[in-house]
């Protein structure tokens, strides 16, 4: 059964979903079009759960014991687009 909120990047809303909400609405208020916020997120994704991404973000100190469930993903992803669409309306 899916986890709706709890373990970090296991469960589809973590306490990093407000991150990536937050992203979006500063994306949008600083010029980016919806289609270079999806591509921005979606690279963040791919580095942060990969071997090599995740490597790098460990040894400035990041957690990557455990990479990002897919529902994580693109619920983090969903949440990004959610701030760029509000971000957006308070031009």
């Amino acid at each position: 059964m899916m986890e709706l909120f709890g373990r970090r990047n296991r469960a589809a809303l973590d306490e990093w979903s407000f991150v990536h909400f937050a992203a979006g609405i500063v994306l949008a208020q600083t010029g980016f079009s919806a289609v270079q916020t999806l591509g921005i997120h979606t690279a963040s994704e791919i580095v942060e759960n990969t071997k090599g991404g995740s490597n790098v973000l460990k040894s400035i100190g990041w957690d990557r014991s455990v990479m990002d469930s897919p529902v994580n993903i693109a619920t983090d992803t969903i949440f990004a687009m959610l701030g760029w669409w509000l971000g957006n309306s308070r031009k």
